[in-house]
């Protein structure tokens, strides 16, 4: 028997750019560019000044950008701010199948473990595709119902798309893959 995070595993590791619908590249670059306007509004929002005393509290090896911020941070932290940043003002992207906000939570990751790894920009936007194909889906398998009972499905869907695009970037096959897909499924 094959498991659903083995199937999910399978779909992230062997799904080719070339199989991308027509104007996907395209819609993604257009997300990024939405999502970098927003989280740049959002830089004199309180809460991201919070995040930047935190980030200077912590400390840290700068590997990173942090957007709108002259340091870096780690991946996971620069992640969390840019996340933070392009959520602040609550004027970011939404997919109705998602009943969510897709790209606060995809891009940073996306875009951190990108700079991390080295990954053409080609691959940022496969994986950003990748990781908005298991968004809309996993929404569309929650339904409406989780979110009125009181989930986020930005938090709850997107630690899982956001697990899947990282994972595509960083090159883990089927078995690798699995891991981080079944440790995020455990953290929603």
């Amino acid at each position: 028997m094959v498991s659903s995070t083995a199937t999910l595993a399978q779909f992230l590791t062997s799904t080719q750019p070339e199989s991308a619908p027509n104007g996907a590249f395209e819609s993604a670059q257009r997300t990024l560019i939405d999502t970098l306007g927003v989280a740049l509004a959002g830089l004199d929002d309180p809460t991201a000044a919070h995040v930047d005393q935190w980030l200077t509290t912590i400390g840290g090896t700068p590997t990173c950008t942090v957007w709108g911020r002259t340091k870096g941070a780690s991946v996971a932290e620069a992640a969390f701010a840019n996340g933070v940043r392009a959520h602040a003002l609550d004027f970011d992207d939404s997919l109705p199948s998602l009943n969510g906000h897709p790209s606060s939570v995809l891009w940073p990751a996306v875009l951190a473990t990108g700079e991390f790894v080295g990954a053409s920009g080609l691959d940022v936007l496969w994986a950003y595709i990748l990781g908005l194909e298991v968004a809309g889906k996993l929404g569309r398998a929650v339904g409406n119902g989780h979110y009125t009972k009181g989930w986020n499905t930005t938090a709850t869907v997107g630690v899982l798309s956001a697990t899947a695009a990282e994972g595509r970037l960083m090159k883990l096959n089927g078995e690798q893959m699995q891991i981080p897909l079944r440790i995020a499924t455990s953290q929603t």
